[in-house]
């Protein structure tokens, strides 16, 4: 079953109506020293200027895009001389850029804020150098960004709003400065991480999650482009919600045993995960939406010696048709194509399968009902699980969900 892709963009139009992403009709209007004319707002009683949007009209064309002002290349000014009067440039003004086709920006240094959506859904925009003296940086600021390679935090940032960068789906480098004592790219790990919860908060299809981050944060890899495969380090104990949410390109993962919590959707629409490897001995429950339905049809769960029974009883890895103990192999794959499994009238036949292969029935609640061997690569086997009810047939390491009939 194929899944809808709207999922990120509900989620972002209720973060604006949450935020109230207004505009404002500019006070004045400067052209600056390239002939582009920006548009500013007086802020701190007139003493400083915050860009912002022409949109006189305040009009919304899309979920916190208002109508383009900008294009090109934009150089903001540091101060500005309006009727004889110079005054400093300070802020970037709520969705003051947002929806431009703007291909680059230069920031001033007398710049400290960047407002919420500041420059989001600019789609063309493929750097971005933040100057070193902006402290806060708003709510969606950079979201939707989806052309933007790369990303440097410089030391003065202090504040990241909710969703800053949430699908910059094209990143491939993050950069934080050292000196920056709230956030850290430790370990050259392309992600953007905060330093006192050891929290990632944006990573890109280049980050290593370092061995010392704790947990991975809500949609810290949205939409994230080229992911194909992710190793998450034992150190990391929990998954935010949407944390991979549309990674497209993903295609296995392996979830280490400090895990304690993985969030609902963590990896929905993920459609092409073949390969979940989980390393936890004692599996935590899971919404039903953590993974793509897809995913519990098609993909090998992949867990612990001896951990199976665990799994078919703690919601909801039970959703997965195929589990199997141990790590994944070209060997297993190959044999494992041979083997046909049928099932009906209170029986259970397994063809396809070595001699003296042991065959385990299972309940769902985990407990066993039948065992055999097989006989001339054939085993069959007694159930007395009811028509319509789902058994457990376990081969070897590996687990399948059948449907009495």
């Amino acid at each position: 079953m194929k899944s809808s892709n709207c999922f990120p963009y509900l989620f972002l139009s209720l973060l604006l109506s949450l935020l109230g992403a207004n505009a404002y009709a500019h006070d004045i209007a400067v052209e600056n020293a390239d002939g582009v004319t920006i548009y500013y707002n007086y802020i701190n009683d007139g003493a400083e200027l915050g860009v912002t949007n022409k949109d006189d009209d305040k009009t919304e064309i899309g979920i916190g895009v208002l109508t383009p002002s900008y294009s090109g290349t934009v150089n903001i000014p540091e101060t500005v001389t309006y009727m004889d009067k110079t005054i400093r440039v300070t802020s970037i003004g709520e969705s003051a850029f947002s929806g431009c086709s703007i291909t680059s920006v230069t920031i001033p240094n007398s710049v400290t804020s960047i407002g919420n959506f500041a420059f989001s859904h600019c789609t063309n925009l493929t750097s971005l150098s933040i100057p070193d003296g902006v402290t806060s940086i708003g709510d969606g600021s950079f979201s939707y960004c989806m052309g933007l390679t790369s990303l440097s935090i410089p030391n003065s940032v202090t504040s990241i709003g909710v969703g800053a960068f949430y699908l910059c789906t094209s990143l491939t480098s993050i950069i934080v400065d050292s000196d920056n004592t709230c956030y850290d790219s430790r370990d050259n790990c392309n992600a953007l991480i905060e330093t006192a919860t050891n929290t990632l908060l944006t990573g890109c299809q280049k980050t290593t999650i370092p061995n010392t981050v704790t947990s991975i944060g809500d949609r810290a890899f949205l939409g994230c482009k080229g992911l194909g495969s992710l190793t998450i380090p034992n150190s990391v104990t929990s998954i935010g919600e949407n944390a991979f949410v549309s990674c497209l390109e993903l295609t296995s993962v392996t979830i280490p045993n400090s895990m304690t919590s993985i969030g609902d959707n963590a990896f929905y629409q993920c459609e092409v995960l073949t390969s979940v490897i989980s390393q936890m001995e004692y599996p935590c429950a899971i919404n039903y939406s953590c993974f793509e339905y897809g995913a519990f049809e098609n993909a090998t769960l992949y867990v612990p010696q001896g951990t199976i029974s665990k799994y078919n009883s703690t919601d909801y890895w039970y959703y997965f048709d195929n589990i199997v103990e141990g790590e994944p192999t070209g060997i297993e794959k190959a044999s494992l194509s041979q083997m046909k499994i049928e099932a009906g009238d209170g029986f259970i036949n397994v063809s396809g399968i070595a001699d003296g292969q042991q065959i385990a029935i299972y309940q769902t609640d985990g407990r066993q009902v039948a065992t055999a061997s097989a006989h001339n690569g054939t085993a069959s086997v007694a159930t007395g699980i009811n028509k319509g009810s789902t058994a457990i047939v376990k081969i070897g390491s590996r687990a399948v969900k059948v449907v009495m009939q």
